[in-house]
Parts: structure tokens; C-alpha cells; sequence
């Protein structure tokens, strides 16, 4: 008769060796990490601790480069039987002296495309506009209003929203604030903003049925044409084409009746004719001042970004832009813009004579944040170097949707009930 396994005897997973951990690790794509984190807590040291993984490195998140052009479309059904050959993914790290290549595996990104995206969650949607807040860690998946909900709004096959009639390519949704850490019944906490059109915002809070348009301003000569918008100190401050920045104040409820604070872009230099500035928004390291980017889209002598600050607290508003300070360096800090949520990070410092396509301070990092530009156009990073003056760019070939930056984190979730 076999002898009693002893009630303090537990398996030996804690004593496998870290090497051999390790080799566990490479072998899993890297949101399926996260598993091992609850397994005993030597396992989730050996994880946490294991410098291979990008671990708070800002990533390019990219479809494989195996789709080749057309693989966006992924025929007329949502039933393909190459399905999961859309799920995987890949982290590319390019933060350290080479460049390091993680596998990564969404199955919520079945026949879906990321249109936002802050810290662990992606906003992602379908052909047919339905929208959602997925964790990719996880799978959980938060469902947003429908767009019909709000009013004159119908939706057209593919990713086109009409308007009041005009038609629009659904352009993007900027995540502000996230579901709770395990996506559980207290989703209520996030916050998300959505561009229907040129000249339309809505926000969804958790626990809403539909969307709330904000209110716009009521001077048609402004071409309220909105590129970007962020959460700035309880504030909604979204940016047009031109330069004019809106500030909501949430502070008021959910939605303030009262037009938003209008404040004027600040002074920068003549473009010729025929020529444009792009506007991003974001917000500096200490949270206390709002960031504008204004890149000016020029054939010649080519792209250039300009960086000014502004508190808006304590700024003077007056019909010339003032207000706005100019930004000359970022020090050690590089600034991530595009579909995600812009954020500034910490960067080691590298020689600047490197050809290597590698991250640096004192950059600024722009993908493609527009749906149909991120589909169609040509897949790029652009890299503003501010201590240069230099503009460059990365080019990605045979991938179905532009990159988004990530930044990977290890979190032991809660499992729900």
C-alpha cells in the first residue's frame, strides 16, 4: 500500500530552476506571461525580474509581417477559417542597444481593428462600427454604446458613419480612462472619447447606454474640424485643425451645457501655400500642463514639429494665442503619440551618431492615429528628433493596420467569478 502523501507536501514548482522558467517564457507569446505570475510567488519573481521581456518599454504593437496588403480585409464574413493567423501579434522593442521581437496573441482582435488604446486595454471595432475596450491580457471585453445612439447617426458598412446624412470613415476613440483592473462589475470607472465625424465628439462612461455629443461651439468660422483630445485636470480638451484648443470642465456632470472654453493656438511660422499643421495634444511628465505638437506636413523642406506647454489653470486667454510657452527639449523623456493614449517616458540615452532604428530621448513618436489612414496609407513611424532638428522615418511593409504603442506591464488579475 502506497504510503500517505504528507498534507504539508506541495508540488515542486517552485523549486524548477530560473533557466528553466526562462525557457518557458520564450516559448509563450508574451500576454500569456501574465499566467505564470499566479502560479507560486518565486515563479512570479523569476517573470518580474526577467530582463528579456520589454517590460514598461515603449513597443510598436503590429500585426506580423505576413498579411500582406490585403489581409485587412479578411473577406466579407466574420467566419474566416484563417481567423486565429489575425490574432497573432508582435511586440517590437526597440528601446535597448538591439532591437528584441515578442509574439503576441489577441483572440478579441478577430476580424476587429485597434482604434484607441491606454495602458492595458485596446479600443478595437469591427466593419460594422461596433466598439469595445479589450484587455489583451486577459480577454475581457467591455461593449461600448452603440453609435446609433447618438442622434442623426447610422452606420454603413464598412467603418462608414453617416452624419446627418454625409458620410464619414470612423476616425478613432481616445481611451482616457480605463475599466477596473479586472474588468469586473466596477467597469464604471473608464472614460472614453470617440471622433464621429470632423465636427462631432461623444463620451461614454462605464454603465452608459449611449453617448453624449459635447456641446460645440456655436461659430461656424472656427471649422471645428477635431484631430485629438485628452483628459487634462478633470477637463476635456479636444483640438481642431486649425490649432484651436476646447476645454469641457467634467467637473460640472457628465456632459455641461455651457460651451466649452475656447482657447487659440499658439504663434508658429508661415507654411507655403498648400501646405498644413497637424495638431496632438498630450500632457506633461508632472500632469500639470497641457502639451500641444503642432507638425507641419511640408513637402519641402519636409516635416518639422514644434512642442509649447500651457497651463491652464493659470494661463492669460487672449485672442493671439497667449499663453502657450515653447517647449525646446524633452531632457531624458521621449513623447509617444498616435491611436494610443499619448504618454512621455524615460529613455536611456544613446550615441547619436547610431543609424540603428532605436529609440531615444528627446524624441517625439507619432503612428498613424486616424482608422482609414491607419488601413490604407503607407505604415510608418515618425520620429521628430528635437536636439537634431532631424526628421525621419520607419517603414513597416505587409502589415494590415499601422502600429500602436504599448507599454508591457506583468499583472497578477484576479480571476472573476
Amino acid at each position: 500500500m502506497a504510503a500517505a502523501k504528507s498534507s504539508n507536501q506541495t508540488a515542486p514548482w517552485a523549486d524548477l530552476p530560473v533557466e528553466m522558467l526562462d525557457a518557458v517564457v520564450q516559448r509563450l507569446d508574451f500576454f500569456s506571461t501574465r499566467r505564470l505570475l499566479g502560479v507560486c510567488k518565486s515563479w512570479a519573481t523569476a517573470v518580474a525580474t526577467n530582463t528579456a521581456l520589454p517590460l514598461g518599454s515603449p513597443c510598436l504593437l503590429m500585426s506580423r509581417e505576413d498579411g500582406g496588403s490585403e489581409a485587412y480585409r479578411g473577406g466579407d464574413s466574420d467566419d474566416d477559417d484563417d481567423d486565429d493567423k489575425k490574432c497573432w501579434y508582435r511586440l517590437l522593442d526597440r528601446s535597448r542597444q538591439e532591437e528584441h521581437s515578442f509574439p503576441a496573441f489577441i483572440g478579441a482582435m478577430r476580424n476587429r481593428w485597434w482604434v484607441g488604446g491606454k495602458d492595458d486595454w485596446l479600443a478595437i471595432v469591427d466593419r460594422r462600427c461596433k466598439l469595445q475596450l479589450v484587455n489583451p491580457y486577459t480577454g475581457h471585453q467591455v461593449d461600448l454604446p452603440a453609435l446609433t445612439t447618438i442622434p442623426d447617426v447610422e452606420i454603413e458598412d464598412p467603418w462608414w458613419v453617416l452624419h446627418k446624412g454625409v458620410g464619414y470613415t470612423f476616425s478613432r476613440t481616445i481611451v482616457c480612462k480605463t475599466p477596473s483592473r479586472n474588468g469586473g462589475d466596477d467597469d464604471g470607472r473608464f472614460l472614453v472619447i470617440t471622433i464621429i465625424d470632423l465636427d462631432l465628439l461623444a463620451i461614454a462612461r462605464g454603465g452608459d447606454e449611449r453617448w453624449t455629443v459635447l456641446t460645440n461651439p456655436g461659430d461656424p468660422t472656427l471649422q471645428n474640424f477635431y484631430t485629438d483630445a485628452v483628459m487634462h485636470k478633470g477637463k476635456i480638451c479636444a483640438i481642431t485643425e486649425r490649432g484651436n484648443v476646447y476645454a469641457w470642465d467634467m467637473s460640472a456632470g457628465v456632459c455641461p451645457d455651457a460651451k466649452p472654453e475656447v482657447v487659440r493656438p499658439p504663434h508658429v511660422e508661415p507654411i507655403d501655400l498648400g501646405d498644413r499643421y497637424r495638431w496632438n495634444l498630450a500632457e506633461s511628465a508632472d500632469g500639470q500642463c497641457l502639451l500641444l505638437a503642432a507638425i507641419r506636413c511640408s513637402s519641402s523642406p519636409g516635416p518639422a514639429l514644434r512642442l509649447f506647454e500651457r497651463d491652464m489653470d493659470n494661463a492669460v486667454t487672449n485672442p493671439d494665442g497667449g499663453g502657450w510657452r515653447p517647449v525646446a527639449s524633452l531632457s531624458d523623456h521621449s513623447l509617444f503619440l498616435g491611436a494610443n493614449y499619448p504618454f512621455l517616458a524615460r529613455l536611456a540615452n544613446r550615441d547619436s551618431s547610431e543609424e540603428r532604428e532605436l529609440l531615444r530621448p528627446n524624441c517625439v513618436y507619432f503612428t498613424e492615429d486616424d482608422l482609414s489612414n491607419s488601413l490604407w496609407s503607407d505604415h510608418v513611424v515618425e520620429v521628430f528628433d528635437l536636439g537634431a532638428d532631424t526628421y525621419k522615418l520607419w517603414h513597416f511593409d505587409s502589415i494590415r493596420q499601422s502600429c500602436i504603442w504599448f507599454r508591457p506591464t506583468l499583472k497578477c488579475y484576479q480571476r472573476s467569478s
